[in-house]
């Protein structure tokens, strides 16, 4: 259904449209066929389309500087803090949020089209494991109850990570995503929203039965979950509420 609504407003004004089904699709497509622009979906069967997106970077950055940018916008039914710097951070120009409306779209399009200073090929920019400030912010400004909420969370992702990778060891798809789902909330309440992006995309490989995705998001999240504790407890040596404002 978004796919159809995406295509009337892209035709009504102006453009040709193609379709691709997955990540992987898009990346073919794109080597056969030169294209103005892409819209992304975050969310798609088999590869994501942040890591579809960091591999059209990364092939951009292989040909050289003279390569051109082709521009992305990422379309996502998530608008939570942190989305939209996830997306730019895998290297996508413009962000928009379903349900898709025709006036967002093709001003997106036509900001990421411009370009600016981000049409030069550049590699995909590492993100912060953790945005203490947006996380505090979402608290309304509560740095003692965010310190607190970083201290329970200290103390029981270890245990969450030993699930996790249990979960993954005996090929139980429905603990995998429970632990996905559990895990995507309480990454979001300390800001870790690299951490909760792999998480809700286990939980939904979970419940897709996509095996194989699941079970290397398992890994991704795992490795991402000891990279946020490296960050809060850093953190929290620093400063006795853990409030930074980003963390690597």
């Amino acid at each position: 259904m978004n796919r159809k609504l995406a295509a009337h407003i892209l035709q009504k004004g102006g453009h040709h449209v193609s379709h691709a089904g997955s990540g992987a699709e898009a990346l073919a497509e794109i080597e056969r066929e030169r294209f103005d622009v892409v819209l992304m979906d975050v969310e798609m069967p088999g590869m994501s389309g942040l890591e579809a997106a960091r591999r059209i970077r990364a092939r951009e950055c292989a040909r050289g500087a003279a390569a051109r940018r082709l521009p992305i916008v990422a379309v996502t039914a998530r608008a939570m803090a942190g989305d939209r710097e996830v997306c730019l951070a895998a290297g996508m120009d413009d962000y928009v949020t379903k349900p898709i409306a025709g006036e967002q779209v093709l001003a997106a399009i036509a900001r990421a089209v411009a370009g600016g200073e981000r049409s030069r090929v550049q590699p995909p920019q590492p993100v912060a494991a953790v945005d203490a400030e947006a996380a505090v912010a979402a608290l309304g400004g509560d740095r003692l109850l965010f310190g607190e909420l970083v201290r329970v969370f200290l103390e029981t992702s270890a245990a969450a990570g030993h699930e996790l990778a249990a979960a993954r060891a005996a090929a139980d798809l429905r603990r995998v995503g429970l632990a996905g789902h559990s895990l995507k909330s309480s990454l979001a309440t300390v800001g870790a929203f690299v951490g909760r992006s792999i998480a809700a995309d286990l939980e939904t490989a979970a419940r897709c039965a996509d095996g194989a995705r699941a079970w290397d998001l398992c890994t991704l999240l795992v490795a991402e979950l000891e990279r946020v504790e490296r960050a809060l407890r850093a953190a929290s040596a620093a400063s006795p509420t853990g409030a930074g404002t980003a963390l690597a």
